[in-house]
């Protein structure tokens, strides 16, 4: 009768002495043999890890040491080296889980200790990079908007947003752009993305609201301003808008309530004193309304005057 035990051995001695020959490949097919005759053989699996790791099969590499820790959870090593593998596949955050678990199980590993301190410093670079990779990308969109260069700014947004799809700010400009560009239901879709990666966007909030408007959405745009307001209520725009969806609604004295905000926030607005004068007109309010008007004649506003003639 064979000895099963003795001959996964015998291929598990020999896989160990093709591997300091630096035989890896030979290493892992007796290592391979080793554990055909024994599936719980928990070395054969980790040295088979550590031959994959100099092969630079890390995904295998990961697989061995995740086997060897399911047959034995204080495996030590098998944690170490799987964060090494890890660490060189570019799964960072899992290196340090892994270094981590190392150490809690044996703190006198150095080369935990070692390979924490590279795997976070590698982290850090890495965060850094995709940081300043999105900021470069946002950036330049910024400016092709400025220079009114909508299709360009959308290019530089597509890639920030394919490196990180959960960058709220890249979707939301591009929802920005496509808005320029009078694309208003794609705009909406963009505002959406955002919004729901960071729910306190006032951004996107706002700006969807404005889009809302433009597609007579005016309810819409009311609830978004809502939100807007719910998170800076100091913004003067925000006010002066709702007040417009407002009046769009026949809702006119609660557009009132918005441009008395509006004003008190801001009392030298052209605009918010001739659309407060028109509001008051409409509720029969004619002689402040008057006062609105000539107020906001007195700003700058070229359309005050043709009002008050034509009302008074």
């Amino acid at each position: 009768m064979i000895n099963i035990s003795h001959s996964a051995t015998e291929f598990y001695n020999s896989g160990n002495s093709k591997y300091y020959l630096y035989d890896f490949s030979g290493a892992i097919i007796d290592y391979t043999s080793a554990i055909e005759l024994n599936s719980q053989y928990v070395e054969a699996y980790s040295n088979r890890g550590n031959a994959k790791i100099q092969m630079k099969d890390y995904l295998g590499a990961i697989d061995d040491f995740t086997k060897a820790i399911e047959i034995n959870r204080y495996h030590a090593f098998a944690y170490n080296n799987r964060g090494i593998a890890r660490m060189e596949s570019g799964d960072f955050s899992g290196a340090i889980e892994d270094f981590n678990t190392t150490l809690n199980i044996n703190p006198d590993i150095t080369d935990a200790k070692n390979n924490r301190v590279r795997a976070v410093k590698l982290l850090n670079n890495f965060q850094t990079n995709d940081i300043n990779f999105i900021n470069g990308k946002i950036n330049s969109a910024n400016i092709k908007i400025q220079f009114q260069d909508f299709y360009g700014a959308i290019s530089e947004l597509n890639a920030a947003i394919s490196f990180e799809p959960n960058s709220f700010e890249s979707y939301s400009l591009r929802g920005d752009a496509k808005y320029y560009l009078n694309d208003h239901k794609g705009a909406l879709i963009d505002y959406d993305k955002a919004i729901r990666i960071n729910p306190t966007y006032v951004i996107a909030f706002n700006n969807r609201a404005m889009t809302k408007f433009e597609l007579s959405d005016f309810r819409g745009a009311i609830n978004d301003y809502n939100k807007a307001i719910e998170i800076d209520p100091y913004d003067v725009e925000k006010y002066s808008n709702r007040g417009n969806a407002k009046m769009q609604l026949n809702d006119f004295s609660g557009a009132l309530l918005d441009y008395n905000k509006a004003i008190e926030i801001n009392p030298n607005d052209a605009d918010i004193y001739y659309n407060r004068g028109l509001v008051k007109i409409e509720l029969g309010d004619k002689n402040s309304a008057g006062l609105d008007l000539k107020k906001s004649m007195q700003l700058g506003n070229q359309y005050a005057a043709l009002m008050l003639n034509r009302v008074f």
